[in-house]
């Protein structure tokens, strides 16, 4: 919307603009005026009466909430993370994206601690969510997208990471959430075990992703994918994101 105030306003344009920075659109620039003008009496740079200003500061958030729905709406993105946009001549369908009840899940035993001679004296079972919906397959060396869970549950991730499932849909890929050690059901049997959680560290984490990243590459016979061929690729957000770098420059032959 046009601005209302007056061109010699101490909120005109090139007031506006020393607010908020000359990259601001209009309506951020006469907000911020306007919020400004909320001040005591003395220190209103704005003008018109009081009443005058808080309307026009609450029709400018209004429309300021209309185009960010707005925004949502436009694209793929008015569906959601978890829509998929699929053309069938002329038209256009949207499919749903797979989530946790399609997945496949598993558990593998990893030792306490990789870095000690009995490995914590003792072992705990880690979760694991696979996808392979989308796969090529490993013959055909398609990729391995590994999701290095964190802070939660990993169905919390699994259902709330659409980067993932967009990219294994055009890639072809094997999708793998890894449950972090000591969250949701990966959780080992602490009581009565000293120091119980000495073992919960980045290194330890990141240890039993490589062990489940080179399982992926061992033959069926030993009860791996065979995927020998297949790039993996290391997917994370906040502290799994972290994850995802330090796994790639700690084992970077079995992370691209």
């Amino acid at each position: 919307a046009p601005s209302s105030l007056p061109v010699d306003a101490p909120c005109a344009p090139e007031a506006a603009a020393r607010l908020t920075g000359e990259g601001a659109g209009v309506g951020e620039q006469e907000e911020a005026c306007l919020l400004q003008a909320r001040k005591p009496p003395a220190l209103q740079q704005a003008s018109g009466s009081q009443e005058e200003t808080e309307q026009r500061l609450l029709q400018l958030q209004q429309e300021r909430r209309h185009r960010g729905r707005r925004s949502l709406r436009r694209g793929s993105s008015a569906r959601g993370w978890r829509r998929l946009q699929v053309r069938h001549g002329d038209s256009d369908a949207a499919a749903a994206f797979p989530s946790t009840a399609n997945c496949t899940w598993s558990f593998v035993e990893q030792p306490l601690s990789h870095f000690t001679a009995n490995g914590g004296d003792g072992t705990y079972k880690q979760r694991l969510c696979i996808y392979d919906g989308f796969w090529g397959g490993a013959d055909k060396g398609a990729p391995i997208l590994f999701y290095t869970g964190n802070e939660s549950p990993v169905e919390e991730y699994i259902n709330n990471t659409g980067l993932v499932w967009e990219l294994g849909s055009k890639l072809s890929a094997l999708l793998v959430f890894a449950e972090h050690r000591y969250f949701g059901e990966s959780v080992p049997e602490l009581e009565g075990k000293a120091k119980c959680l000495a073992y919960l560290t980045s290194s330890e984490a990141l240890a039993d992703y490589a062990v489940l990243a080179s399982k992926f590459r061992e033959p069926p016979s030993l009860g791996g994918w065979g995927a020998s061929k297949s790039a993996l690729v290391a997917f994370g957000g906040s502290y799994g994101g972290m994850l995802a770098a330090w796994f790639r420059i700690k084992y970077p032959s079995l992370v691209q």
